[in-house]
């Protein structure tokens, strides 16, 4: 149990970031968080993102990333933010989120989709709609092992429901 602490970020350029994580969680570790979002599709030219958050502790966090655009265009990433540092560990192309979705199902904004995340030592399991996207096993220095849950949203207005946070042993 916990509370969501939202915190409005920086302006990145013309685009402003806001940022959700759960209150004491800074030292879990071994976790999945799961969301149900709303990309709304919006107005304007601007690309939007909105990002599950895993193990987000003094600036550094691990991001799977939805990046949409207002003609309903989607791709992904699993992020790595280090202390100002950012790297992508694995872009997504729109094909393979396709590939998670039913059959009939079509991928854009509009939709309601669930995004997960499972973060149990090194290893982190990305899934789209319930369907397994991505494995990334990260061993380099920069590896992070403990850290809150939460979203990350950059110039858009999805709707978030259903954020749950599950211990993993």
């Amino acid at each position: 149990n916990g509370r969501m602490t939202f915190a409005y970020n920086q302006k990145v350029g013309v685009k402003a970031a806001i940022r959700g994580t759960v209150s004491d969680g800074a030292e879990w570790t071994n976790y999945e968080v799961s969301t149900d979002v709303f990309l709304n599709p919006g107005s304007g030219e601007l690309t939007r993102y909105f990002g599950l958050v895993g193990r987000y502790a003094s600036n550094s966090w691990y991001e799977f990333r939805i990046m949409y655009s207002p003609t309903g265009k989607l791709t992904g990433a699993l992020a790595r933010f280090n202390k100002g540092q950012y790297n992508v560990l694995q872009e997504i192309n729109a094909a393979q989120l396709s590939a998670c979705l039913e059959s009939g199902e079509v991928l854009g904004t509009g939709v309601l989709y669930n995004v997960r995340m499972s973060l149990i030592d090194n290893t982190i399991k990305i899934y789209f709609n319930d369907h397994l996207l991505l494995i990334y096993t990260d061993d380099s220095s920069a590896a992070l092992y403990r850290g809150t849950a939460g979203v990350r949203t950059i110039s858009n207005s999805c709707v978030i429901d259903e954020f749950i946070v599950a211990k993993k042993d």
